[in-house]
């Protein structure tokens, strides 16, 4: 994907990363390619995306350290506009690697207020069978250290939990609510046994039990 170049951001820390204005568009829904005018774009509606591109870029918490660090090239591939998924005014944005490769985006929103974190297009869940204090299945004992597993987990661009009501027997739930999972922006997946017994509570998939979970 070739386009204009817009920017250079110097770092300590990663380098020189470009940021372009893409010229040639892939539709991926229609199998074509869209090309795209650059030149006859005005120049203040390129120096304003790359300034609100900039600033989510140094926002706290935004791109995680792992993404900026292997990030050569930061795309533009549309200019200011909703969607479906997304019906805040947005310009998109994909993070490219050295070997030209794809493996993030972010939406540069119109308004800084509304800005969200980048993604990592190859999502990863985290299972948390081995957090809790079990003797026969927890391997992550120390809440300490699972938290710690979660900052890594998070620092690559990722933010999706798989547990279980039975995992842990109760109990890798339970660290993941003394973590404040919620407060750190995780999407939680989790499942009841659909027998009575397994664990104390005894809880099961009847009406009943899901209704007093």
């Amino acid at each position: 994907m070739s386009g204009q170049l817009l920017r250079q951001f110097a770092f300590p820390s990663h380098g020189q990363i470009s940021l372009v204005l893409a010229n040639i568009i892939k539709v991926k829904a229609k199998d074509h390619v869209v090309h795209r005018l650059v030149d006859a774009i005005p120049a203040e509606v390129k120096e304003d995306v790359a300034k609100r591109t900039e600033a989510a870029w140094n926002m706290p918490d935004m791109v995680p350290e792992a993404m900026k660090a292997r990030a050569a090239k930061l795309m533009i591939t549309s200019l200011d506009h909703e969607s479906q998924q997304d019906p805040k005014t947005h310009s998109s944005l994909l993070f490219v690697d050295e070997e030209n490769r794809e493996f993030g985006k972010m939406h540069i929103a119109s308004n800084p207020a509304e800005q969200e974190p980048a993604q990592d297009q190859c999502p990863v869940v985290f299972g948390a069978m081995t957090f809790g204090n079990s003797p026969h299945q927890s391997r992550i004992t120390s809440l300490d250290t699972a938290g710690e597993v979660l900052d890594i987990f998070q620092s690559h661009g990722h933010n999706e939990i798989d547990t279980s009501r039975i995992y842990g027997i109760g109990t890798s739930e339970e660290y993941l609510g003394k973590l404040r999972w919620q407060d750190r922006g995780l999407v939680m997946d989790t499942k009841l046994y659909p027998t009575k017994n397994f664990i104390e509570d005894g809880l099961s998939l009847s009406p009943e039990h899901l209704r007093e979970i």
